[in-house]
């Protein structure tokens, strides 16, 4: 599968945004590998973007993001 890099955005987590990925995990009764998503939340909120696109939705659903989430990839 090709993948277009010019629409590929790099964006840094400072500290803050490791504390409201936290915070988001925390709030929301979730534990351990759970930060992964809540980072991902956390950068999408940053810049500013319209929606998340996973093959798991639920994982995302589960941490209130305020952001459209997509399902991608095979029906299961």
């Amino acid at each position: 599968m090709r993948v277009n890099l010019s629409r590929v955005h790099f964006l840094a987590l400072e500290a803050e945004d490791y504390r409201a990925a936290i915070d988001r995990v925390v709030s929301n009764g979730l534990t351990g590998e759970k930060i992964y998503d809540a980072l991902h939340v956390v950068a999408a909120i940053k810049s500013k973007a319209e929606r998340i696109h996973t093959s798991n939705r639920r994982d995302f659903d589960a941490l209130n993001p305020g952001i459209r989430i997509e399902r991608i990839g095979p029906s299961k």
